[in-house]
């Protein structure tokens, strides 16, 4: 493990907290609870707020993901942190449905954060998206490095620059 690897985990954690609160505040900001006389309260307003703020926050969670995956990969402790805000958003989405008394709309906000969720980590983890260009062999790096053979380490260097310009040229 890399001496800063771990500070890199707890930078991504904290900044997908960050992005949690930030995205709960701005809701609060712009869509506060609405305030009721008690003469004449509307029995549903507490379902339909929650339910309306679910669904707000399911939006900007799945507006944080998409961040996420399209932030260079070289800047990888920020597309992770901004992966850890929007699943917590994404939680958090899910916990706000929870105040609604329609099952049906709770069950369809937990369906579409599981379902962009999933799909996100798909395509985060599991699918190469086309503009990557192929690994090279991490055995002739390794053994570049601890041999200190000139040609072999100038051989994998020409390698990484085919690849980045391929990746670049798509």
């Amino acid at each position: 493990m890399k001496p800063t690897s771990f500070l890199n985990l707890i930078y991504s954690a904290f900044l997908g907290i960050a992005v949690v609160a930030f995205v709960a505040i701005a809701v609060n900001t712009f869509y506060p609870t609405p305030r009721f006389d008690m003469e004449a309260p509307d029995p549903d307003w507490p379902a339909r707020y929650w339910l309306t703020t679910s669904a707000i926050v399911l939006v900007a969670a799945t507006f944080v993901m998409v961040i996420s995956l399209v932030w260079p990969r070289g800047q990888a402790v920020l597309a992770d942190g901004f992966l850890l805000g929007g699943l917590f958003t994404m939680i958090y989405a899910m916990g706000m449905s929870l105040g609604s008394t329609t099952s049906w709309w709770r069950l369809v906000v937990a369906a579409v954060a599981l379902v962009i969720t999933v799909v996100t980590g798909w395509y985060r983890f599991v699918k190469r998206p086309a503009g990557q260009a192929a690994p090279i062999n991490p055995t002739v790096t390794e053994g570049a490095a601890d041999a200190g053979d000139l040609d072999l380490r100038l051989t994998v260097l020409e390698r990484k620059i085919s690849a980045m310009t391929k990746a670049l040229d798509e």
